[in-house]
């Protein structure tokens, strides 16, 4: 399955980005959004994502300053389907999605109008609770901006990492001098993924939300020190019993390089 987000409406009209299953994408007007939209000057620099949602799509908004509307609905997040239209600042976007089984999609070359919309859908209005689930063997982080803008690393189910400029940290951002020496750390809570600040001088922020702990999801951004780093979640390629059922909602790392593993033991859960 591939989704196709195709800018329709806006400064930046004519622009189109493409994703395959259990791949995401940020759209902003950041130079390291993965769809930079740098004309558009009401986009926020992190406006949203789309992320894998059960085998296809999900739009997810990343507490932008002017919101993110899917079919004249504002939303946090809500799934996608072939034909919905997103609005976020001046920008209006179609999603174009291929290999539904079943649908019948608009050829990727048709000229779509946004003067005449689709009639709404009910929209989730509430961000849904993305659970880990027993699906997902592992989560990737992107540093997507900072020193070290393009380095990845894989934490596997059940583990932890410790995210700092000292050696003794997991994963370590050493050239990044505004990180704490232990800033923040990732952990893996039965079937849930959880953040907690280990009491850094410049603190971290999750979706541009200051954070002492919280549960993290797919798609959501986390600001340390000068770095940005994306997570998703992502099945463990070196496990070999997992399911066929499984890689259509977790997806794959055939789009990854320079991937570390990184297993431990998980700290204590705290009280």
């Amino acid at each position: 399955m591939r989704l196709y987000l195709r800018v329709t409406e806006g400064p930046e009209h004519g622009r189109e980005a493409m994703i395959e299953a259990g791949e995401s994408l940020i759209v902003g007007r950041a130079s390291e959004a993965g769809m930079f939209l740098g004309g558009d000057a009401e986009l926020s620099r992190l406006h949203f994502s789309i992320i894998p949602h059960e085998g296809a799509f999900a739009v997810k908004d990343l507490n932008s300053a002017n919101g993110t509307e899917l079919n004249g609905e504002e939303i946090q997040w809500a799934p996608l389907k072939d034909g919905d239209r997103i609005l976020a600042g001046l920008t209006g976007f179609t999603v174009l999605v291929e290999g539904i089984l079943g649908a019948s999609n608009p050829a990727l070359d048709q000229t779509v109008q946004l003067e005449q919309p689709a009639a709404p859908t009910a929209i989730q209005r509430k961000q849904k609770d993305l659970d880990v689930g027993p699906a997902i063997r592992a989560v990737i982080l992107v540093v997507i901006s900072g020193p070290h803008k393009g380095d990845q690393h894989v934490i596997d189910r059940g583990t932890a990492a410790v995210i700092g400029r000292a050696e003794e940290a997991t994963i370590r951002l050493d050239e990044d001098d505004e990180l704490s020496k232990v800033h923040f750390s990732v952990a893996f809570k039965g079937e849930h993924l959880t953040l907690k600040d280990l009491g850094s001088v410049n603190g971290t922020k999750v979706n541009k939300e200051r954070v002492e702990k919280t549960r993290l999801h797919s798609g959501d951004v986390i600001e340390a020190g000068s770095s940005k780093i994306h997570l998703q979640y992502q099945r463990n390629p070196l496990d070999d019993d997992f399911e066929e059922d499984d890689a259509a909602n977790a997806g794959d790392f055939r789009h990854l390089t320079d991937t570390h593993i990184i297993a431990f033991d998980t700290p204590e859960e705290d009280t």
